[in-house]
């Protein structure tokens, strides 16, 4: 690494690609890796990774998956290898995980060697750099994202005398000298999370160091903070994405030493198929945040829905919540909604579990009530006999114990302090999800504006429900009106939509 390279250490994704990998061998052994391999590795215009490997074999079927005792036939799942190669001249170690080779192509005979030239395709989840297994005492997350608005409050002085300091104002007791060439001045750059439980900083990345389409985050963790296990920091990147209204794309992580070096350095692919078109949407943050230069709103919503959050991830399964959100906001309008609605079941349905609102009938309590239905359910049946509801009436006394999805969303909103009346927006856009999956829709000039409307309003009552799950008690924002007016969490959208 660089004099010149080194800022790129302390505020991005170092890796210079594209990467040189020599001395590869096949950690698992599913694949026979000839000794002259060579790898290279970089990054696509979608900020995939992609890999090669070429060199000079005398084996064709060296990259022929095996796997020992195991016999392969057709349609068989076989398992990714792990690729382990070094660097020359500091001897970095590369592993290259869940990685499988593809698209193998042999050339003629080399000239003077009894081989012949290959080159093949590698597909690989991602890679880490190692240096040494020792400890860290800092680690930086790096986060591909669209346009944050919100302020950052807190200020970072950069300044550049040959040796370039960086101080982050109320963190850093004293400058962390870093070198690097170009200035970068004073800014407000970040703010800080300390909810308790975790504390950390989050940071915009300077625009220099990413693609010119995408915005970036970094989340710095130090020994003397407390560097929590991974499924917290994973936590805390989601978190702050809803809260910014843009989903932070993780992209790898690098570690530091005591003294600022990088011993570790993980590269990965950010989630999804079209990162640009995922990094140019359009932020919904839930909540509506001041423009002013001076607000520290951001930093106090992060850290007042932070620990919430932690405490019933787990057991209401945010994340996966979550991520149904982030898929509906990818989808064109007419198939979202019924992605956005299975968010919502799902966050109802592990609500009502979690506080114990749906009983839990024990198999004598069944027993008895099917006992007390029984001469009933036989006189309905020969009642009924040529009825064509005669099937849904005695499936219904039959099991009664079963509570539908719409059931289940008005416990869930009754128990959160929301009500609904038949002809509100909201009411409507909850009856839109099952237009939109069991109907055929017509989509034209004409629907278009109310699909829109009624995808807001369905996006900002799952905003709604998710901060007042959270314990928020501030107002959220109506995206569903015209301005997007802020609304108190116990007030509805605006609007009869038989209107």
């Amino acid at each position: 690494m660089t004099k010149e390279n080194y800022p790129s250490l302390l505020e991005w994704e170092s890796f210079d690609f594209p990467i040189t990998v020599d001395n590869v061998t096949s950690g698992r052994k599913f694949y026979r890796i000839p000794e002259s391999s060579r790898v290279t590795i970089a990054r696509d215009n979608q900020y995939k990774l992609v890999g090669s490997m070429e060199g000079f074999t005398e084996d064709h079927q060296a990259f022929e998956y095996r796997e020992e005792g195991r016999e392969l036939t057709d349609g068989s799942i076989i398992k990714g290898d792990t690729l382990i190669g070094e660097t020359s001249p500091l001897g970095q170690i590369y592993h290259l995980h869940h990685c499988y080779i593809t698209n193998a192509r042999f050339g003629q005979l080399f000239q003077g060697r009894p081989s012949t030239r290959f080159e093949a395709t590698l597909d690989f989840s991602s890679f880490v750099e190692t240096l040494t297994d020792k400890p860290a005492a800092k680690k930086m997350c790096w986060y591909l994202t669209g346009k944050i608005n919100q302020i950052f409050p807190r200020s970072t002085r950069r300044t550049n005398d040959g040796v370039s300091t960086k101080l982050r104002d109320g963190v850093d007791k004293e400058a962390s000298r870093i070198v690097y060439s170009k200035q970068h001045g004073f800014s407000r750059d970040f703010f800080l999370v300390d909810s308790g439980q975790v504390k950390c900083i989050v940071q915009k990345v300077p625009v220099e160091f990413l693609p010119t389409w995408s915005h970036g985050i970094s989340i710095e963790y130090r020994e003397e903070f407390g560097i929590p296990e991974e499924n917290v920091q994973t936590a805390v990147a989601e978190i702050i994405g809803f809260i910014t209204g843009t989903q932070l794309l993780e992209i790898g992580y690098t570690e530091y030493d005591h003294r600022g070096y990088a011993i570790r350095k993980l590269s990965k692919d950010p989630w999804g198929n079209n990162i640009i078109s995922k990094c140019a949407k359009l932020a919904l943050p839930p909540i509506e945040f001041p423009k002013q230069a001076n607000s520290n709103k951001l930093e106090e919503v992060v850290n007042e829905v932070l620990p919430g959050y932690l405490s019933l991830r787990n057991s209401l399964q945010l994340s996966d919540v979550l991520w149904k959100y982030w898929i509906a906001r990818d989808l064109a309008i007419g198939t979202n909604l019924p992605i956005l609605s299975s968010a919502l079941e799902s966050l109802a349905e592990n609500y009502l579990q979690h506080n114990n609102i749906l009983k839990s009938f024990s198999k004598k309590e069944k027993s008895d009530i099917t006992e007390l239905l029984k001469n009933d359910v036989e006189s309905i049946d020969r009642k009924l006999i040529r009825s064509p509801f005669k099937d849904r009436v005695l499936n219904f006394l039959r099991n009664p114990f079963q509570i539908g999805v719409a059931e289940k969303q008005r416990l869930f909103f009754k128990a959160l302090g929301f009500a609904f009346a038949p002809t509100s927006l909201e009411a409507k856009a909850l009856r839109s999800r099952n237009v939109m999956t069991h109907s055929n829709i017509e989509v034209n000039e004409k629907t278009i504006p109310e699909h829109i409307k009624l995808t807001r309003a369905y996006e900002t009552l799952f905003h709604r429900t998710f901060l007042k799950v959270l314990g928020f008690t501030g107002k959220y924002v109506d995206y569903a009106t015209n301005g997007h007016p802020e609304r108190l969490l116990s007030e509805n959208i605006e609007g009869d939509a038989t209107k």
